[in-house]
């Protein structure tokens, strides 16, 4: 790929956000499709209904929350900044789709779905009801950025 040639658009992804917005359209705040590391960001309230989605709809699939990490943006002076939330998903059952196979930017299948909380006030609703192995990643993150993961069942 040349520098001035745009890269493509990760289908994955793209399928991703165009389920989610036909779905649940006022769920979505911001997504970057192409590059190395697409994503899509997503309303903290609502990050549980697209995850849950993202499990159940045909088109999708997502049966494994393959990690949960959180990057730490501090902010300046007043600004008490966010911490972001990342939900790293994989398909198992759309593995074989050949829209997961490798492409040039990017060598995964993962969606990378993020939402960002507030410094002061990091919570969002725990997502261990529909993966289990949520527990781990969940409990990483709480202890590594003191976001609270609400509604889990310890």
């Amino acid at each position: 790929m040349s520098d001035n040639q745009a890269a493509p658009a990760d289908p994955v992804t793209e399928r991703t956000l165009e389920v989610l917005q036909r779905e649940l359209p006022d769920a979505v705040v911001a997504s970057e499709v192409t590059g190395l590391h697409p994503w899509i960001q997503v309303d903290p309230a609502r990050i549980h209904d697209v995850l849950e989605l993202m499990r159940d709809d045909d088109a999708l699939l997502f049966d494994s929350v393959h990690l949960i990490s959180g990057v730490d943006w501090p902010g300046k002076g007043k600004d008490v900044g966010e911490i972001e939330v990342v939900y790293h998903m994989v398909s198992y059952a759309r593995k074989p789709d050949p829209s997961y196979g490798k492409r040039e930017g990017k060598n995964d299948p993962w969606v990378a779905i993020k939402a960002r909380v507030p410094r002061d006030k990091p919570e969002l609703p725990s997502v261990m009801d529909l993966w289990e192995g949520a527990d781990w990643h969940e409990r990483e993150t709480y202890d590594l950025l003191g976001v609270i993961f609400t509604g889990r069942e310890e």
